[in-house]
């Protein structure tokens, strides 16, 4: 059984996108799915990097483009009451479920994107997680979320993203190759069923082109 692993944070509307059309994947192809929680906002201060929503263009482009990505595959969404929000609560219980009851991860994490993207509760409050995590027995509390060993896994889960060469949410990781955005799923299909198609060789001389132009 092959393991794909999804790097994901709630603050994503195109991490949720994905998140719904992965148990089709899995199914079809009898994956072993590993659900990583990283901090996006993370991985943006180790590139030097915006994210989406701070650049006012950017941000009306893809509010545009993940509401109708949601409308062509017929899935209600509707956006949480701020964006950017602070997911760290979220981050954090996603960890400690993984720790402590890994049979109700998918569940969790299932419930915490609908709870932002479809059902418009705020993700930044302790109560809206503390009410998913209720919905399947869980009674974590505020403070072991946020326990020293849950933050550390949390900063260890996004550096060793970062390490692996993954920049944004949600990446894959398929026989040791990255895939990032949701629009990559019919690409991992692809791979699962024919193989993957790219010439490694002309991967390499592409990265070997040297830059034409540099930025003053």
């Amino acid at each position: 059984m092959k393991t794909l692993t999804v790097w994901f944070d709630y603050i994503s509307p195109y991490a949720f996108l994905a998140w719904q059309k992965l148990p089709e994947l899995v199914a079809t192809h009898d994956l072993k799915l590993e659900p990583v929680p990283v901090l996006f906002g993370g991985m943006l201060k180790h590139h030097n990097l915006l994210g989406p929503a701070e650049i006012p263009v950017k941000r009306n482009w893809v509010y545009t483009d993940v509401l109708r990505a949601a409308a062509m595959e017929g899935l209600m969404m509707q956006f949480p009451p701020t964006h950017p929000f602070n997911p760290l609560h979220a981050l954090r219980a996603t960890v400690l479920v993984a720790q402590q009851a890994p049979d109700k991860l998918d569940v969790v994490v299932t419930d915490l994107f609908a709870a932002a993207w479809q059902a418009s509760h705020d993700l930044s409050l302790w109560k809206t997680v503390a009410g998913v995590l209720a919905n399947h027995g869980l009674s974590f509390t505020e403070e072991a979320c946020n326990s020293d060993a849950v933050k550390d896994q949390l900063r260890q889960n996004t550096e060793s993203a970062i390490q692996q060469g993954v920049f944004g949410v949600p990446s894959f990781k398929l026989n040791d190759q990255i895939l990032w955005g949701q629009d990559r799923i019919t690409h991992l299909d692809y791979i699962l069923t024919h193989g993957d198609p790219i010439d490694q060789e002309l991967v390499a001389e592409a990265l070997a082109t040297p830059a034409g132009i540099q930025r003053a």
